[in-house]
């Protein structure tokens, strides 16, 4: 009988943007273990990776952070050519549909109000990294 190695395949990597450091702490917690996560605590920091040439496979982002804000990322990841069909999954407190609204408008593929239910975030993730999508 023939051992065949097992293929190892890659783990997709998410860009998680948030300032705020439990909220980070407890994404990395819920993905660390199916994906490699690029944790930056605000906008700017985020920015400076993608404009190094780094293209994740999906991109988490809050909207109110300082610096660079989440609408302004997004702004940014609509622009870039690289970019542009990357996933951005927003999780913010902003409850109203004016700020979803702008979100979709931006490029945001979805939407989560936090806090939210952590099996919803990842079940979310990894629907939109899915194959057909």
């Amino acid at each position: 009988m023939l051992n065949h190695p097992k293929t190892t395949l890659m783990k997709k990597t998410i860009l998680i943007a948030e300032d705020n450091d439990f909220m980070s702490l407890l994404m990395h917690q819920l993905l660390k273990d199916e994906y490699n996560l690029v944790v930056k605590n605000n906008g700017a920091d985020a920015l400076e990776w993608l404009q190094e040439g780094n293209i994740p496979d999906i991109i988490l982002t809050d909207l109110n952070m300082p610096r660079v804000d989440g609408w302004m990322l997004m702004s940014f990841i609509q622009a870039s050519y690289n970019l542009k069909d990357v996933p951005v999954l927003v999780l913010s407190v902003f409850k109203n549909a004016r700020e979803r609204f702008k979100s979709m408008n931006l490029g945001a593929t979805d939407y989560i109000e936090k806090p939210f239910v952590h099996e919803h975030l990842v079940n979310k993730v990894s629907m939109l990294l899915s194959p057909s999508n």
